[in-house]
């Protein structure tokens, strides 16, 4: 699995970049949790947030728009809120191989995926036909 993050607007802590904390993708995995007060609806490892040592251990990226970064999906990652009038755009996208697993009893099922050659397998992660995101168009 690999995680990217692509910066549309130039992006740095106040307009809420993304946000390491470097090596804790070598931690035992962590069940997720709704963080409140912290970007809508968001979710995160269960006591990361708010942790002061993860807080010291962070690396906050200011990148210009366009640049990508490129990351180990059990790295701890989070995005800040914007604090500023500028706008903050990325696409992010997680790209895995079809026989991933799940690692957790607790599945996320608000965020969905899509199987790009189309071909699933039993015992392995599927897509969620109509994911919860939480809002209604």
């Amino acid at each position: 699995m690999v995680g990217a993050w692509i910066a549309l607007d130039p992006v740095d802590a106040d307009n809420g970049s993304l946000c390491v904390v470097p090596g804790s993708h070598r931690l035992p995995i962590t069940g997720h949790e709704q963080v409140p007060g912290v970007n809508k609806n968001s979710i995160g490892a269960s006591g990361v947030e708010g942790n002061p040592e993860m807080l010291a251990r962070s690396v906050t990226f200011d990148l210009p728009a366009g640049d990508c970064v490129l990351f180990h999906p059990h790295l701890y990652h989070r995005t800040g809120g914007n604090r500023t009038q500028r706008h903050r755009r990325v696409i992010t996208v997680h790209y895995a191989n079809a026989h991933c697993r799940a690692t957790a009893e607790n599945l996320i099922r608000e965020f969905g995926f899509t199987s790009v050659r189309g071909q699933t397998f039993e015992g392995c992660l599927q897509p969620v036909p109509e994911p919860d995101l939480g809002f209604r168009v």
